[in-house]
């Protein structure tokens, strides 16, 4: 039986707290086990075929093959990112689909929700975010459970992925990097101004909004904080009994 919950009990879940995003691009790599568990972690799509995070955020609905849309000659493979997906065990998955995660704790979350992150509606931020990306899903999520502290690793838009690299992207032409960046800047400015700091911690990375920083100065800089491992042994707890008594 799958477990639910609702996108309200996150909000501020973790005030003035670090976190790291984890995308697919190949610097994922660099995400290694010694960094495991440190900090609470958003991960992307099928990231769980590398790392189960705590939270997972899914882009598309799954029942509706987009995803073999985007493979049309390596179906077998696109089934596999899919199959992937439904069987984390991340302890709390954010999906717009009608897919059951048997083992997660499910936040059901609008189409819109999720893909433009609906920010009249979650963060007040306009169409800011409406760029399709699910990584800057992922930043709004990050900013509605109150993290000041973001590290993005994986998000490189080089067309080389670190999970799946079987379904590696065509390099991203210099006009769809253009307004990415463009965007990337004005959300930027928008969490500088709400005391939110984010860092690119991909050396190769495209997107260039957000202020390069190691993953190893990242992690040193927040544990100089006192912010490393927070609440994430509750936060799995929490999940668990949630999952146990439903």
């Amino acid at each position: 039986m799958e477990t639910r919950t609702f996108l309200y009990e996150f909000q501020n879940l973790h005030k003035n707290e670090a976190c790291i995003i984890l995308a697919l691009g190949s610097s994922l790599k660099k995400f290694t086990k010694k960094y495991w568990d440190l900090l609470p972690s958003i991960g992307v799509n099928d990231i769980n075929k590398y790392y189960t995070p705590i939270y997972q955020i899914l882009s598309e609905s799954l029942s509706e093959n987009i995803w073999l849309s985007y493979n049309k000659d390596k179906t077998k493979m696109a089934m596999e990112k899919i199959n992937t997906a439904l069987a984390t065990e991340a302890n709390y998955v954010f999906s717009c689909s009608n897919d059951i995660f048997p083992n997660s704790v499910k936040i059901a979350v609008e189409y819109e929700d999720l893909r433009k992150v609906s920010i009249d509606r979650i963060i007040q931020l306009g169409k800011l975010f409406a760029f399709r990306k699910i990584t800057t899903c992922a930043l709004s999520l990050a900013h509605y459970m109150g993290f000041k502290y973001i590290g993005i690793i994986g998000w490189d838009e080089s067309g080389e992925r670190a999970v799946f690299p079987e379904t590696n992207n065509i390099n991203m032409p210099d006009v769809f990097m253009t307004v990415l960046n463009n965007y990337c800047d004005q959300i930027s400015k928008f969490m500088k101004d709400n005391g939110i700091e984010v860092y690119n911690l991909s050396k190769v990375s495209k997107v260039k909004g957000f202020k390069y920083k190691s993953i190893q100065d990242y992690y040193s800089f927040v544990k100089s904080k006192g912010l490393s491992g927070k609440k994430i042994k509750r936060i799995k707890r929490t999940a668990k009994r949630k999952t146990e008594l439903s």
